[in-house]
């Protein structure tokens, strides 16, 4: 473990113990999204890089990087969530299932659903993702993005053909904007649940599931065995919940720890874990992992990681900074967003080497470190590349 003031200084955030994880093993279910990724443009399983010098940095055993960076030669991992979900609703509209095998064929076989408006709301890549998947298949897509979104955000978005809405007040703001945005040929899309508004999130949330099994066939082909740990950025917790739905079956021991990490300024699941319930951050400040920076968890999704995380980390932008340099080092170009998981590794072996004295805090600080022990193959999902 790194010492205070080592190669790892002190920058300690706000973390939480969840006390409401349930020991509960179910069946695991079979990888329809990953049969269906596997078919689309530009398909490959991204990376899963080893990286030995780090691991030995932090005081782990092994640490393994699944390089969600250039997925489908993007900025991101978001496609296999948007096209799955996308696809499931398509397939439902026409009341039967097809079969193709190029996407070509696809579009040729949907046509009958004739032509649909899918509505996202982002400023992150969730909002290109869904563009492309509109694309994809045919379909014209509307984009609700706060004002505050990044011109290089904006121009993804255009030249996936998308239509820009800007909404004044954040990201909130723009949710609420394509909520009302209804009608019988719009499709909303959105990584976010709400009354009523649950069914695309679920399947967004299992499209992930692609990145996980990949990464677990790739460590067991290595002869690695499966992570004892597994750390994911938050934001509203979609893939968050997509990894506890994975690692939470009879396939996977039940001591295997997953982490949560989230902005300081936007520790919407840390507060919530506190409390026992979704608490709302009003005034989410923001932070260079801007696509992480949430006021609220989706309820779809803390309804899955609230009973199946174990803890969740809230590291600050200097953290996220230095994650993205070790992973520079270790030949992985991310956002501070997409370095997130990493920087949560990061805070929590640092946890365990600054605490001094006796006391409740210090108590939590040391049960959220003992979740990775030494001997632990670690498992950290970097999300995104930078975006100029």
């Amino acid at each position: 473990m790194p010492p205070a003031g080592g190669s790892f200084p002190d920058m300690s955030g706000r973390h939480a113990v969840n006390h409401q994880r349930v020991r509960i093993e179910r069946s695991h279910h079979l990888n329809f999204p990953r049969a269906f990724h596997v078919r689309l443009p530009a398909y490959a399983p991204t990376p899963l890089l080893e990286a030995p010098d780090l691991a030995a940095e932090l005081g782990v055993a092994s640490l393994w990087v699944k390089d969600e960076s250039r997925r489908f030669q993007m900025h991101g991992y978001e496609l296999l969530g948007t096209a799955w979900a996308l696809y499931r609703e398509v397939l439902g509209r026409l009341m039967r299932r097809v079969r193709w095998d190029s996407i070509d064929e696809l579009v040729e076989k949907i046509a009958p659903v004739g032509e649909l408006r899918i509505v996202v709301v982002s400023d992150n890549h969730f909002g290109v993702a869904a563009a492309r998947a509109a694309q994809l298949l045919g379909y014209a897509c509307a984009a609700y993005v706060p004002a505050e979104c990044s011109p290089g955000r904006l121009r993804l978005l255009a030249a996936e053909g998308a239509e820009v809405v800007a909404v004044p007040g954040g990201y909130d703001a723009a949710l609420a904007a394509a909520a009302r945005d209804t009608g019988d040929h719009t499709v909303v899309l959105s990584d976010s649940s709400w009354p009523e508004y649950e069914e695309l999130p679920g399947w967004v949330t299992e499209g992930y599931t692609t990145i996980f099994e990949e990464a677990v066939d790739e460590m067991e082909r290595r002869g690695a065995g499966a992570p004892d740990a597994v750390f994911v950025p938050l934001g509203v917790g979609a893939l968050a919940a997509c990894a506890g739905d994975h690692f939470r079956v009879e396939k996977f021991p039940e001591e295997l720890a997953l982490v949560g990490v989230e902005p300081t300024d936007a520790s919407c699941f840390v507060e919530s874990c506190i409390a026992g319930r979704r608490v709302a951050m009003p005034h989410a400040a923001p932070s260079v992992m801007d696509g992480l920076a949430r006021g609220l968890p989706s309820p779809l999704a803390w309804d899955v990681v609230s009973t199946t995380f174990d803890a969740f980390l809230a590291i600050d932008d200097a953290r996220a900074q230095q994650a993205v340099a070790h992973l520079e080092a270790a030949g992985v170009i991310a956002s501070p967003a997409g370095a997130a998981a990493l920087g949560g590794l990061v805070e929590l072996r640092q946890l365990g080497a600054t605490v001094t004295g006796p006391g409740a805090s210090a108590d939590e600080a040391l049960a959220v470190a003992a979740l990775v022990p030494a001997t632990a193959a670690v498992l950290v999902v970097v999300t995104e590349a930078p975006v100029g």
